[in-house]
């Protein structure tokens, strides 16, 4: 079922840390519940803690983006890792989530297109996403979003693997 509602796209700012991290915190419990260990996803999956950690990347010069609701709550983010992790790729988008209340709205998609528009603008050409092997439901947006398989690594433990666009201007 696909629910589509409003929300605006904007540059994240520093104030909204907190609900950036409520939204990360709980698509850390939707989608990683019974892929990797409970204990090590409350610990990660703490807000205060995931508040700060998102304060101290809004230091580095990359990409970060909200969505907000209509009624102005931040119900998803994208965030940019500067330089990309993966060898031959320029862009890389390290972070990515929905609260899980939002999710199959269109959120996901247009905060990836919007990544992708100001990649491009930069003069970048190809993304590179990470997420956990058993991640069905990234796993099944990336492919969607026309994400090829890339290599497959290994993360706190849990297999993981690539999704990579050469040429991501196929998602403008």
């Amino acid at each position: 079922m696909d629910r589509r509602f409003e929300f605006t796209i904007r540059d994240a700012a520093l104030e909204d840390a907190e609900e950036m991290a409520l939204a990360a915190c709980s698509a850390w419990q939707f989608a990683y519940r019974g892929i990797l260990d409970q204990t090590f996803i409350d610990s990660v999956a703490e807000p205060i803690s995931f508040a700060e950690r998102i304060r101290g990347a809004m230091s580095k010069d990359a990409h970060r983006l909200v969505a907000v609701s209509a009624n102005g709550e931040v119900i998803g983010f994208a965030s940019e890792r500067r330089p990309c992790s993966l060898e031959g790729f320029d862009a890389e988008i390290a972070a990515l989530y929905v609260d899980p209340t939002s999710s199959r709205s269109g959120i996901g998609g247009e905060l990836v297109r919007e990544m992708v528009r100001r990649f491009l603008t930069d003069g970048r050409q190809s993304l590179a996403i990470h997420t956990l092997a058993e991640n069905r439901i990234g796993s099944a947006f990336y492919e969607k979003m026309g994400g090829q398989p890339g290599p497959t690594t290994n993360w706190q433990g849990a297999p993981s693997k690539w999704y990579v666009w050469p040429d991501m201007s196929i998602l403008r």
